[in-house]
Order: C-alpha cells, then structure tokens, then sequence
C-alpha cells in the first residue's frame, strides 16, 4: 500500500506521555512517521480557556508517512474505510486510532504566540456578541413599537390583509407576506394608509351631514353663490348676514355717539333719546335685559 501522509485521532491517552514518546511508540511499532502530536483535553469546548489538568486526554498524531509493513498496511486501510483500529502497545493497554476529519494545519507559530493572538480574537468576539445582544433587544423593541404603528395605520375591518402582509415582512415571515400579497382590500383606499379614527370620524360626519343636508360651501364661497335647495347653504349664509348687520349695528351707534360728544347745542331730551339709543344696541348686540 502507498505511504500516504494522515492524521489519527486517538481518544484517550495518558497525560504522562509527550509528544517525543507518542513519536517513538509509531516508531518503534514501525506505523510511520510522526511529525507532529497536538493534545487536547477530553471533551473541550471551542474556545481557549484551559482545561483543568487529567490523567487522560485526546490526541492528533499527524504522521508525514507510513512504513510499508504489515501493521502501516492495516492502519492505512481501516483509517480508508474510516474504522476503528486497536494498536495494543500493551499486553492490557491499547490506543483507539481513527481517521481524523478536519486536521489542525501546521504553522509557523509556537503555541504561546498562537493562544495569545486567539485569546485577543476571542475579546473581540466577546464584545461583538454584546452588541448583538444589544442590537437583538433594540429591535424586538422596535418590532413591537412599528406593529402598534401598523395597526393604527391601516382599518381593521376594511384593510385586514393589508395589515397582515406589513406584519409578516416586519418579522421577516416571507411566506406569510407572500399569503397576503396578492389579496384585495374592501376599503376604498385599497393599499394606501388611513386610520381606524379617521374612518369612524368620516362616517361619523357623514352621517350628520346626510341627515341635516349639509354639503360643502367651501367651493362655491368665491362666487358667493349657494344653492337655494341646499339647507346646510342656507343656513351659512343667513348666519353671515346677521353677523354683518350686528357689525353695521354696532358702527352706527358709535358714530353717532361721536357726534353727540362733539355738539354743544344738544339738549337734555336728545341725551335721553341717546341714552335709550345705547340701551338698545346693548341689548340687540349682547342681548342683554
């Protein structure tokens, strides 16, 4: 079989063995050659806090090459068809070998040098996660204020659909929004915005109007024409002439009061006469008894 480079995983191992001894035990047994062991606590999160110390831990023996012997052979060929193989260095002792997936790639750096450059992404990552906790609580706040928004934007019985649909893209829910989009509103302003006041409101006066006749002067207040049929017209326009005639009222009585006052010549009868005068504009302006 060809010598091919590979890395075995052993499970467990004594923690009294170092790298130079796991080399010689391949050595000795004449598996290959081993240029590298990384060892690593049973069982470790990722991360690089360092694990309390064991009798036992895992290893990665990185072997460069086996020797073309039986026992190389076999390994070869169980680590190929990823099984387990038993390598007894012992009359009661032996190591689990297997296939290791995803090797640890060599590198230049020594393991202080690497652990210290990792433990300085790890408060970066540390702090990234912060404001992503922050960030998640920012916007399920915003979430809840935009779906009261929503809600008040559009009609609950006329524009349901529509409200659904807004909802469903808020929280992401493609398939919910798509569920809405094609469907009609029975609203008159079909997709676009009103409020659930606003439409109470408008019926609301609507019907005042329709029982009172009422309809809208504004638009022919430029030509100060009303309809004669229009009661709602009617009405505007009696109640601005007897606004004017108060004002004319009020006018006249003030001019004549400057008259009096500049007169010498008025007699006691005219200034009793005056005086009824400011009674009855007193009690035609103010209605006042």
């Amino acid at each position: 079989m060809s010598a091919i480079a590979a890395t075995i995983y052993i499970p467990r191992i004594f923690s009294i063995l170092t790298e130079f001894d796991v080399a010689n035990i391949f050595g000795n047994f004449e598996i290959g050659f081993v240029s590298r062991v990384d060892f690593t606590a049973i069982g470790k999160k990722p991360g690089f806090k360092e694990e309390e110390e064991s009798n036992v831990r895992a290893a990665f023996v990185h072997v460069q090459y086996f020797y073309d012997t039986k026992l190389g052979d076999e390994i070869q060929e169980a680590l190929e068809q990823e099984k387990e193989y038993r390598l007894y260095i012992s009359d009661t002792s032996y190591w689990m070998l297997l296939k290791t997936k995803t090797p640890v790639k060599a590198t230049n750096m020594n393991i202080h040098q690497v652990v210290d450059n990792c433990r300085y992404l790890e408060g970066i990552v540390e702090q990234q996660q912060k404001q992503i906790e922050e960030m998640s609580t920012l916007i399920k706040c915003l979430q809840g204020e935009v779906y009261q928004l929503i809600g008040g934007l559009y009609n609950q019985s006329t524009q349901n659909d529509m409200i659904k649909f807004h909802i469903a893209h808020l929280y992401n829910n493609k398939e919910e929004a798509n569920k809405y989009a094609e469907t009609t509103n029975s609203s008159k302003w079909n997709t676009w915005p009103t409020t659930r006041q606003g439409d109470y409101l408008e019926k609301q006066v609507e019907k005042i109007m329709a029982k009172l006749n009422i309809s809208d002067c504004d638009s022919d207040s430029d030509n100060d024409s009303y309809d004669s049929d229009d009661i709602g017209c009617v009405y505007k326009r009696k109640m601005e002439e007897h606004a004017n005639n108060l004002l004319g009222q009020k006018r006249s009585y003030e001019s004549d009061s400057d008259s009096d006052s500049d007169s010498d010549s008025d007699s006691d009868s005219d200034n009793s006469a005056n005086e009824s005068e400011r009674v009855k504009n007193s009690s035609t302006l103010c209605g006042n008894e």
